[in-house]
Parts: structure tokens; sequence; C-alpha cells
């Protein structure tokens, strides 16, 4: 399974998951290009996989709702590359723990303001990207986009596992995630029609639980709601993106494919 030079732009691609696909792609092959919006993230990612993997990689820091920025960045790729295989719309603002503890994220409570932020990473950034690499995709009858969306985007969360009784609020999973991933799956499937006569395709990744060193508590908790009682590896996430990169997966388009160990099929 072979990348064979394609050139494979990665949004949020100095994050936990972003770097590893970064780093798949490059071993097999491929040549990632990171888009993340942190600078000191991004800058070390760079430095880790070039040391690493003994190749050089290019990135941007650049906010991903901003259109003429990422019109900017499709410029500067082609006139390095000569062309863009394909996209992975992979960013997202996905509040860890700590934010969970110091934020009343109920859903009486959620603040609307930190909404628009994720809906600005999470929704408006995958369209933009979509709508600027997808339209080159159109016009070189060829291209690939997979969106990562998450279980959460298929089911509800189940807010328990997420229950702190030392906080002084209720502490849950945001609605903002489940509307977002949900909205990743929408786009996916008006993507994967919109552009198909021209050989562009679409495909999404539902994620369940990454193991990402959680607390104990947490992970007896999640792992109960998992038939295959353990929470996913990145690599299980990661092996499965470079398969619909690749030209193996050529006739897959507009579906929608869990990694949840059977989480999604209870």
């Amino acid at each position: 399974m072979k990348l064979n030079n394609k050139v494979i732009i990665v949004t949020g691609g100095a994050g936990f998951l972003g770097s590893l696909f970064c780093e798949l792609i490059l071993k097999f092959g491929g040549k990632p290009i990171m888009l993340d919006n942190n600078q000191e993230r991004l800058e070390k990612e760079i430095k880790r996989l070039r040391k690493k993997i003994k190749k050089n990689i290019l990135g941007f820091c650049v906010d991903i709702s901003d259109e003429k920025k990422i019109t900017e960045i499709k410029n500067k790729i082609l006139k390095k590359y000569k062309h863009i295989n394909g996209l992975v719309n992979n960013a997202a603002l996905n509040p860890d723990v700590n934010f969970l503890k110091k934020n009343n994220c109920t859903l009486e409570k959620y603040s609307m303001e930190f909404f628009q932020k994720e809906l600005d990473v999470g929704i408006k950034g995958a369209l933009i990207c979509t709508k600027i690499f997808g339209k080159y995709f159109s016009d070189k009858k060829n291209g690939n986009i997979v969106n990562i969306s998450s279980d959460l985007g298929i089911i509800s969360p189940t807010q328990h596992i997420y229950e702190n009784k030392k906080n002084k609020h209720k502490q849950v999973k945001p609605v903002s995630y489940s509307i977002i991933k949900s909205g990743i799956i929408g786009l996916t499937k008006y993507t994967s029609t919109y552009w198909a006569k021209d050989n562009v395709r679409c495909n999404a990744i539902a994620p369940g639980g990454v193991y990402n060193f959680q607390n104990k508590s947490f992970l007896n908790k999640v792992s109960k709601l998992i038939p295959m009682k353990r929470l996913g590896k990145k690599e299980e996430v990661g092996h499965l993106l470079i398969f619909l990169l690749s030209d193996l997966s050529s006739y897959i388009n507009g579906t929608v494919i869990s990694v949840d160990g059977g989480r999604t099929a209870w």
C-alpha cells in the first residue's frame, strides 16, 4: 500500500491524530502538508518528523476558517509541488478534561462564544478547505478527501463517564462536539456525490475513544461501553486513513467507517 508521492493536506496536522497522520503519510511514500493554528506546536512536530523519518515536510500556521489564507496556501503548495492529491479534514477544537473541569459545558449553560469558535474550526474550516481544494480536484479530474468525524457523530455521548463529583458543576461532553461531528458526516455525503463524476472521492472515518493516557477511572468507564473492552490505538485509525488515501480504495466513496471496537453496533 503506497501513496506514491501523493501530496496530502492535513488540517490540525500538529495535533494528537494529525501528527500521526502526517507521519504515516511520510512512511507510506506521500508528502503531507501540515496545517495548524499553533505555531509552536507546528514547529515542534515538523522538527520531530524530520528527525524521525529523515524527510522534509512542509507546514503552515493558519486559521483554516480564513478563505483567503487557504487560497494563498493552495497556490504556495502548487508552486512547490505542482500538484495536490488529497485533503484530510481533521482539525477540531475538542475540549480536554481540564477544560471541562473549569468550564460549565452543560447544555443549559454552554457558551455561544465558544460554540462559535468550535464551529469556525470544525465546520466552517472543513467546508472552506473542501470548497477550495475540492474545486482544484474537480478541475484536475482526480482527488481524494477524507473527513475525520467521530462515533459521537453517530451516537449520543454517554454522559456519566465524564462526571466528576469533585467539580462544582456537572461535567459533560459539550453538545457542540456531536453537532460538529454529525455535520462532518453530512459534508461527506454531500461532497461524495457533488464531484463524483470528476473522479473526486470523499469518505469519513468515525473513531471511537482513542487511548491518550486518560486517567484509569475514565478508561474503566468507557471500556465497559465497547464490545472489545478497550480504547483504540491511534495507529488503528491512521492505517485506515492511509488505505482511503491510496489507490486501493478507488471505488469507495461516500462511506463513513467506524473505528470504535464495535461501540456503535450496540
